[in-house]
């Protein structure tokens, strides 16, 4: 049975991967050369920004205790985003990492995290991870459908690049997930 303090590490962990996505897209969307993929980073990151809302209202306000205290930042997600508009200032780049290496994990992540918790203390998170990954579902699916309407001539160079953005997140013990920021 999780405690109530695992399910807010758990719960605050992810929402630190969500925000660092939110942020990061939010800051970088003004910077991209290329009109329509602005207009798609925008609505993913307003879309992870309601997910980091969500999330917030589930950790516990327990009397003494800061909520704040279990979010524990997960740098690494804002560096690959960034280092990939770094790469590819027109945001198709950008939009290919979030897919193809970011999303994937946090979709594990949520997935992990609903079979951790239990319905006594966490029945209205466990739908909320399911709602966000609906969510980040329905934000692949629009990265998809983007993609199709562009030229993809960079794709070669992007997996490379990819790989070694997955390489990074492997050696930080990001292989196949953002884990569930706790400890065990």
């Amino acid at each position: 049975m999780v405690r109530i303090e695992e399910a807010e590490a758990i719960t605050g962990h992810l929402l630190a991967c969500l925000d660092e996505c939110y942020r990061t897209l939010g800051s970088l969307a003004p910077l991209i050369e290329d009109d329509a993929t602005v207009v798609v980073v925008f609505e993913t990151a307003r879309r992870f920004g309601t997910l980091t809302l969500a999330l917030r209202e589930h950790l516990a306000h327990r009397g003494g205790v800061d909520p704040t205290i279990s979010i524990v930042p997960v740098p690494l997600v804002g560096e690959a985003l960034t280092d990939a508009f770094t790469a590819d200032p027109s945001g198709f780049f950008l939009l290919f990492t979030l897919s193809t290496v970011v999303a994937p994990k946090l979709l594990v992540s949520l997935r992990d995290a609903g079979m951790a918790l239990n319905d006594v203390n966490a029945g209205p998170l466990r739908e909320e991870l399911a709602t966000a990954s609906g969510v980040i579902v329905s934000v692949l699916r629009q990265i998809g459908e983007f993609a199709r309407s562009r030229s993809t001539a960079d794709v070669d160079l992007w997996r490379a690049t990819a790989s070694d953005l997955e390489s990074r997140f492997a050696q930080a013990g990001y292989g196949e997930s953002f884990g569930l920021g706790r400890a065990g």
